[in-house]
């Protein structure tokens, strides 16, 4: 089920960048963006829902294709949970509207569970990820860009365990492929 998803985002991104053309017609995009972002991610297999702060960056080829590229870190709790980072770069594919535009995504990256509690519950801490989403912008004038993001993050865990439980026998786990809900609201300028 989970796979079919992700193959149908895939596709779905595909056609919008075989679909997608620049108009000459409408003023001249500025090529770069940079902004910041707060975003929540529901790791469903650890059962938590960290909230972080982040920074993007974006290449305009056109008015409906991008190079997008963001770097997230989920701050660590007192109690060691959390302390993720997470680094996607990819394409941004879709349309503009006068003040709005619908974009869809496909990123790839990596997350890093850096937390202290990691070290004990995880074999492994490093890990590829892959998003598929989908964008909402608002545009303010001819710089300023107020952003929303929903997006399936895969992660494929792999062979790695991870420990249920507290007392023993401690239960290993296999985490195999994984997708957690990804949201972010950021802010952003041309230049």
């Amino acid at each position: 089920m989970h796979e079919r998803l992700a193959v149908t985002g895939l596709a779905l991104l595909c056609g919008f960048l075989f679909c997608a053309t620049s108009t000459h017609a409408q003023e001249e995009l500025p090529k770069f963006e940079a902004g910041a972002q707060m975003t929540t991610l529901r790791l469903e297999n650890l059962q938590e829902n960290p909230i972080g702060v982040g920074g993007r960056f974006h290449y305009n080829f056109n008015r409906a294709i991008a190079l997008d590229t963001e770097i997230s870190y989920f701050p660590e709790s007192p109690s060691g949970n959390f302390g993720e980072t997470l680094a996607l770069f990819g394409v941004r594919a879709g349309k503009r509207w006068g003040t709005i535009g619908v974009f869809a995504t496909g990123r790839t990256g990596v997350i890093h569970f850096g937390g202290a509690a990691f070290d004990l519950r995880m074999s492994e801490k490093t890990h590829a990820a892959l998003d598929f989403g989908g964008v909402f912008e608002y545009y303010k004038g001819r710089r300023f860009i107020l952003r929303l993001d929903v997006c399936d993050l895969v992660i494929p865990y792999g062979d790695t365990t991870q420990i249920i439980g507290i007392l023993p026998p401690l239960p290993l786990v296999r985490l195999g492929t994984q997708h957690n809900l990804q949201t972010s609201v950021g802010i952003a300028f041309r230049f």
